[in-house]
């Protein structure tokens, strides 16, 4: 489903959760709290396409735990929607399309082996 305008405005940046040469999984919250995240799910030399999805808490820290994978993470996202959304340069949105998860191509979606890592060598 098309939407007319992008509907996550005024989020807080919590986290870089994966970055390389820039974010690639950003952890994002609203005033309530609730957290969203940012997976760059393409991009190109003038926007991002970024998958948007609102993740529960015990869900997120699944993860980040190495519990669960980042595709069983937008699998069961809050609302049972996921918005991919391009960006240019400054950040401005366009093009977002609400999707269940299941209608999300498959070569946007991240693995099944796509599990939250934490180097504790350091």
């Amino acid at each position: 489903m098309e939407l007319k305008e992008y509907p996550y405005q005024n989020l807080k940046k919590i986290s870089d959760l994966f970055n390389s040469d820039g974010p690639l999984l950003s952890q994002y919250q609203d005033e309530t709290g609730m957290n969203y995240l940012y997976l760059l799910a393409d991009n190109n030399f003038k926007e991002n396409k970024w998958m948007v999805f609102k993740a529960h808490k015990g869900d997120l820290d699944h993860y980040l735990k190495g519990a669960i994978s980042l595709l069983e993470l937008i699998q069961h996202p809050i609302n049972e929607r996921v918005i991919l959304v391009d960006t240019d340069a400054a950040f401005n949105y366009r093009n977002a399309i609400s999707l269940k998860p299941h209608d999300i191509p498959d070569y946007y979606m991240p693995t099944s082996k796509s599990y939250y890592l934490v180097d504790t060598t350091i």
